[in-house]
């Protein structure tokens, strides 16, 4: 359980330090607002971010911002509801 409450404050650090907004992040990862809302709480039932979207902040905090700002909005298209 130590592992998991470590990595959550980790992911809040990165995630603090990154400047992101939630939706942002969310659409860089392909999840939604509300998974990564779920992973920044400090609910007990929220579980911790997965390793992959530690690395992400990790690696993204390593870019210049230069290079930031290239990267899409989303990396994913959901698909549009039939009419």
């Amino acid at each position: 359980m130590e592992n998991s409450a470590d990595d959550k404050r980790e992911f809040a650090m990165l995630f603090e330090k990154s400047g992101l907004e939630q939706k942002q992040l969310a659409g860089l990862l392909g999840k939604t607002t509300v998974q990564v809302n779920r992973w920044l709480t400090d609910r007990a039932d929220s579980g911790a971010a997965p390793f992959y979207a530690i690395n992400f902040l990790r690696a993204y905090l390593m870019l210049p911002p230069s290079a930031r700002a290239h990267l899409p909005a989303r990396v994913i298209a959901y698909p549009k509801k039939a009419a």
